[in-house]
């Protein structure tokens, strides 16, 4: 509720997105490696505090930068949908034989945060550039509507 409060109040979705990515990602290094089980537990509160945090805002920033209600509506499908895709990958990488650690699966969920702090960069970059062209008029208004600009 925080960062979403936070997110409204500045107008701007990514900065918000990446610090919550950051704290998943420090909550999944915590519960790989600490040798304290308590603490390890206290790991899985930052990762949950971050990543289910961050669901609301990954549709925010997605449903800000379309243009139409088509558009918005199969973006939105194609992110519920490989949030899915995250819960088979998940039975497939926490093995039984990684017990108690997981590490392995740890470590692949890592692998995706890091995906997804280099996809909010990327889209972030060229929302940038591409109002910052439209504010210039060196590029057309962004789907043909004058006056939408990009959320970043």
């Amino acid at each position: 509720m925080f960062f979403a409060w936070l997110s409204d109040k500045y107008r701007s979705r990514a900065p918000f997105l990446a610090v919550q990515t950051v704290i998943t990602i420090v909550g999944l290094f915590i519960t790989a490696y600490h040798p304290k089980a308590n603490i390890r537990y206290m790991g899985l509160y930052f990762v949950t505090a971050g990543s289910a945090g961050c669901i609301p805002g990954v549709l925010a920033y997605a449903a800000n930068n379309v243009t139409s209600q088509s558009k918005r509506a199969v973006s939105n499908a194609m992110i519920i949908a490989f949030g899915g895709i995250g819960g088979i990958i998940a039975t497939t990488v926490f093995r039984q034989q990684d017990f108690p650690r997981y590490v392995p699966g740890l470590w692949v969920t890592i692998g995706c945060q890091f995906f997804m702090l280099g996809m909010l960069a990327a889209s972030s970059f060229y929302f940038i550039m591409k109002n910052k062209q439209v504010r210039e008029g060196t590029a057309p208004p962004i789907g043909g509507r004058p006056g939408f600009y990009y959320t970043i």
